[in-house]
């Protein structure tokens, strides 16, 4: 999740995160990706204050809530006073670098629309593919909605891809499990992501009478995630977990 917990820190998204965490045998990640206002991708999870300020140890006005900094300006500080921040060359490196690793991609865009979801997936696309053409195909990226999946598919022949529902626990977006699990079979999409107050029982056997599989985030605490494995979760999305 991030790129993983460091020392005590989490959503960092940054280079010492993933080293650290590749070191402990982790090779499947998830990375938040979202655009500066000079239209670059780098590794962030969102523009508020409220997050900002304590991650990057500075001081935005009230004004500047919620607005893209530029890619300069994100690049410059260091996380926490001491880690470094990614941008797309820093994730292409990555992806060059170790051949064995697959990201998950969370793109960000402020807001639940999923047609601005897309406009940063297709720069994800244009950004990152002549920098790193191999890795591309280690790329996963999650739906918010079934309805971006043919959208998906034009802009980048995807191998795999997740549908992540947490876009409808805190939004108006009608939703119906049965309706979600059909669309998903019939484009043959396998991995189901929910909240874990989303996940239960009666869900976790739908999915799994499918061929499908479940994962949760984010999930902590190793005896919490053994009893969600015996209900049914394939993995999960953590911070921490990993040494267990």
């Amino acid at each position: 999740h991030a790129l993983g917990g460091i020392g005590e820190k989490y959503y960092t998204n940054s280079l010492e995160a993933f080293e650290e965490n590749y070191k402990k045998g982790i090779r499947l990640f998830e990375i938040d990706l979202i655009l500066t206002s000079d239209n670059v991708l780098v590794a962030n999870h969102g523009w508020k204050n409220s997050k900002l300020n304590s991650l990057l140890q500075i001081e935005r006005s009230d004004e500047e809530d919620e607005i893209p900094m530029s890619h300069e300006e994100f690049m410059s500080c260091r996380i926490y006073g001491k880690y470094t921040p990614l941008d797309i060359e820093g994730l292409a490196d990555i992806l060059n670098k170790y051949k064995d690793v697959y990201m998950v991609l969370d793109v960000k865009t402020g807001d639940h629309d999923v047609g601005h979801h897309m406009d940063v997936y297709r720069e994800v696309v244009r950004q990152l593919r002549d920098l790193s053409p191999e890795g591309m195909d280690r790329l996963i990226p999650q739906l918010y909605a079934i309805s971006m999946f043919d959208e998906l598919m034009e802009s980048y022949p995807w191998k795999s891809m997740v549908y992540t529902w947490y876009l409808y626990d805190d939004s108006d977006m009608e939703f119906d499990e049965d309706e979600e699990l059909n669309l998903s079979e019939e484009r043959g999409i396998k991995v189901m992501t929910m909240s874990r107050k989303r996940q239960n029982p009666e869900v976790l056997k739908k999915i799994n009478d499918r061929d499908m599989v479940a994962y949760v985030f984010t999930v902590n605490d190793p005896e919490m995630a053994e009893q969600m494995r015996k209900d049914g979760v394939t993995g999960f999305y953590t911070d921490f977990g990993t040494e267990k």
